[in-house]
């Protein structure tokens, strides 16, 4: 529970729709786990001063904690001593080959090399249909692939 996302999450909504704040994201405020310390949500002051956030954010922050749900508050509750969150354990990354790299350690060239190797990769399923049509040439079989009526 506590490594997973506030922001866009389908699980943590308000009015039925996933949130995301910029203020709070900023900030560094980004995983349930940041919200909490020893099985308890951490209260606004102690919040306000770990991530530098303003005094007009206050009820916001009232709105995340009671979007939560009351599940997850149970388990982070119970089962506090034996979770903890790792900063990197939901990085963001490109994937390269079949593994995942982090992006807090590639710089532009490196990530620009992966964005054109991905490119000009061809979907399993694109090398698929050209194997089951190989009579069709490869404009024409795009057309008549991408025209099939559903």
């Amino acid at each position: 529970m506590l490594g997973q996302y506030l922001w866009y999450n389908k699980h943590i909504t308000i009015a039925g729709k996933p949130i995301f704040w910029k203020a709070f994201a900023r900030s560094g405020l980004t995983h349930v786990g940041h919200l909490c310390q020893n099985g308890k949500f951490l209260i606004w002051n102690q919040l306000k001063q770990k991530f530098g956030l303003s005094d007009t954010l206050q009820f916001k922050y009232i709105q995340l904690v009671n979007a939560i749900p009351l599940v997850w508050k149970e388990k982070i509750r119970n089962e506090h001593s034996f979770i903890s969150i790792n900063p990197y354990m939901h990085s963001q990354g490109i994937l390269l080959c079949t593994r995942l790299v982090p992006l807090e350690g590639l710089n532009s060239k490196q990530i620009y090399d992966i964005v054109v190797r991905n490119a000009n990769h061809i979907p399993t399923a694109q090398k698929t249909l050209q194997r089951k049509f190989q009579d069709l040439e490869p404009e024409s079989w795009k057309k008549s692939i991408y025209c099939i009526e559903k």
